[in-house]
């Protein structure tokens, strides 16, 4: 795996937690748009459908941000379900505490060794990957 898509997973794995912030933003910003004063008076019509709920579910469903961020969070959340309680411990105390934890202090913590927290990291940043369509 080239070491570009290690980092772009890793600070994936990092972002994780604030995904559902992140998802609940971005609904609420198309949801309720800032008015923008019309410069078109007296022009044409929209093609946009004229029913509210219509727009509303045009603008969830078409919005690439938001369905970004929907399909990380579903992946990771995937791959995070398959683990074991051990190896979940691994990523959790590398990728989602604020400072995240050395190798060392995780495999004093898990009873891993440092090859194998890191073999962990690896199968989980690979099969994130592979999901994404970047391996």
């Amino acid at each position: 795996m080239k070491e570009a898509t290690k980092r772009f997973i890793e600070q994936l794995l990092k972002d994780y937690p604030l995904l559902d912030t992140e998802i609940k933003k971005r609904r609420a910003e198309l949801l309720y748009p800032t008015k923008k004063e019309d410069e078109n008076i007296g022009g044409g019509r929209s093609n946009l459908p004229n029913n509210p709920i219509e727009k509303i579910v045009l603008t969830l469903d078409q919005d690439m941000r938001l369905n970004a961020l929907e399909r990380q969070r579903k992946i990771i959340e995937n791959v995070l379900s398959k683990l074991s309680a051990v190896e979940y411990q691994v990523i959790e105390a590398r990728y989602f505490k604020k400072f995240g934890d050395s190798w060392e202090k995780i495999s004093m913590a898990t009873n891993y060794s440092r090859r194998n927290c890191f073999y962990v990291r690896d199968k989980v940043l690979k099969e994130i990957a592979e999901k994404l369509g970047l391996y």
